[in-house]
């Protein structure tokens, strides 16, 4: 239905590129790098609008107040844009010439509701730079949203898994077990693997499972080359949860263990090899 699609023709720059037949999501910088694959290998130029875009994206249809420009895209559910008409969100010399302009130069202020390519860069702003707002405190308070700038921001943090588990690289599907290195009860200076089996709930306290017979230790030494080794050494588990001990002033190892030396892993049929150094892995 011509009546369905935006008149945003738009003009490629410098070189060549025949019209293209497909209605297209529009999205800036996936757009621009569509536009230009399709541009290097025509011999023609260019005389007349080469890319026709829907008004919309059907996503709109679909789900009517719900995120239309996602994957690619950078709506959400709390950064909506005003309209889902590309008319009313993108500026025609947004559109008119294929340009990386609207991805590189930002306008100021940004217009992150009103306009598509200032939308990007208030995302890609929120997720990357520090925040402008200073840390709220006090009771009942919300701090501000973990980002990129807190890798560099607080170096330490990387020490924990807070930040890989508040902003995971990608979603991650595959089903996974909880381990758990507890002194063993009839020798407190070794450490057994143990596996949760149950969580901790009103009262009642968690249920854990043996899981050694499971783990294969790797011994480094026999696949070393001379004169390799790990750096730093290979770390004390039993040592550094004596110190989280201590310094959390934690009854007994064991409390220390159950907080401090848990790993999520793939769930396997097979078991998991492990090292201080390398971590868990599943075996196959």
């Amino acid at each position: 239905d011509e009546e369905a699609q935006a008149r945003l023709g738009r003009q490629a720059t410098g070189a060549h590129m025949r019209r293209i037949d497909e209605a297209e999501v529009f999205e800036v910088a996936h757009d621009v790098a569509h536009g230009g694959r399709r541009q290097r290998h025509r011999q023609k130029p260019c005389t007349s609008a080469n890319v026709l875009v829907l008004e919309t994206n059907l996503k709109h249809f679909e789900q009517p107040g719900k995120p239309a420009f996602i994957r690619p895209g950078f709506e959400s559910s709390e950064t909506m844009l005003a309209s889902h008409n590309l008319h009313n969100v993108l500026h025609p010399q947004d559109y008119e010439t294929i340009s990386a302009r609207p991805r590189i130069q930002c306008n100021d202020p940004l217009d992150g509701a009103g306009n598509m390519a200032d939308l990007e860069h208030k995302r890609l702003t929120d997720v990357m730079l520090p925040s402008a707002s200073p840390t709220a405190s006090g009771r009942g308070a919300k701090p501000n949203p973990l980002n990129a700038a807190c890798a560099w921001q607080y170096p330490d943090a990387a020490l924990t898994w807070i930040l890989p588990q508040q902003t995971p690289f990608r979603e991650e599907k595959t089903p996974s077990e909880t381990l758990l290195w507890l002194p063993d009860d009839n020798d407190d200076t070794q450490l057994i693997a143990h596996r949760i089996h149950s969580e901790a709930s009103q009262g009642k306290p968690a249920i854990y499972t043996r899981e050694s017979s499971r783990i294969t230790t790797i011994n480094l030494n026999q696949l070393l080359g001379t004169g390799i080794a790990p750096w730093g050494g290979e770390p004390d588990l039993r040592a550094l949860l004596a110190e989280q001990q201590q310094a959390q002033n934690l009854p007994t190892l064991r409390q220390a263990a159950e907080r401090f030396s848990t790993v999520d892993v793939p769930e396997s049929t097979h078991g998991w090899r492990y090292h201080p150094c390398l971590g868990v892995s599943k075996k196959k």
